[in-house]
């Protein structure tokens, strides 16, 4: 949907791009930026994003106490049938350490 613009299941072409998908929301209708909630009923707007990922030893600039997210998610659904695609954005910004995120396939030198 992404790039041809019509739905894969069912050639609609109605579609939505959501440009930043939200790991937790809040109730519906509750606009972003409203006073968080406590307790049972707490929630946050936050968009989502792929992976925590370790901070880099070698850049301070990058570090945060407990790692830092990666990849911003969006998404393409139409309005039609529902069906939705996930895509990241600047997947080549996102940093391979091994463990949390491993690199594969055959552009991956062998250790």
């Amino acid at each position: 949907m992404k790039r041809s613009g019509v739905c894969p299941k069912c050639s609609g072409a109605r579609l939505l791009h959501v440009t930043q998908v939200a790991d937790t929301t809040g109730e519906l209708g509750e606009y972003v930026g409203a006073p968080l909630k406590t307790g049972a009923m707490a929630s946050s707007t936050r968009a989502w994003r792929l992976a925590r990922v370790p901070n880099a030893p070698d850049n301070e600039r990058l570090f945060r106490p407990d790692g830092f997210a990666a990849g911003l998610v969006e998404a393409y659904l139409c309005r039609e049938c529902g069906f939705t695609e996930l895509y990241t954005r600047d997947p080549e910004s996102i940093p391979v350490d091994g463990t949390v995120i491993r690199a594969i396939g055959p552009e991956v030198e062998e250790r």
